[in-house]
């Protein structure tokens, strides 16, 4: 079984894709790749998905593509989850996509961000 398993994720690992529209999320366990515009986010958290942290997000009000966002947001406090098991933390990686979509967006940077230049790290 566990064989079966680790083909299937190495034929179709999972991958975030960051563009200047939104992220893909493609996953070996996912029928389709997730897709999220950053338009229709209005943020990233850290959440529970059960009894395990994920990254989860949060839709616009009346931007939930599928309409199903009252369960999930009543069950879970978000809207969706991303799942985990990347290299970067559950802890770090809504920081980083929070960054990005602001900047996609042409929008404020989120609070406590900062612009990193070369030779200032």
């Amino acid at each position: 079984m566990w064989a079966v398993l680790a083909l299937v994720a190495l034929r179709r690992p999972r991958r975030l894709h960051l563009t200047r529209s939104g992220l893909t999320l493609t996953d070996p366990f996912r029928r389709h790749p997730l897709a999220l515009d950053w338009a229709d986010v209005s943020r990233f958290t850290v959440g529970l998905d059960g009894e395990d942290s994920s990254v989860a997000f949060h839709y616009r009000p009346g931007r939930d593509p599928q309409g199903r966002s009252g369960y999930a947001r009543a069950k879970t406090a978000a809207d969706g989850f991303l799942g985990s098991g990347r290299t970067m933390s559950d802890r770090k990686l809504p920081e980083v996509l929070n960054t990005f979509r602001a900047r996609a967006l042409g929008l404020e940077p989120p609070p406590g961000w900062v612009r990193r230049t070369a030779g200032s790290e």
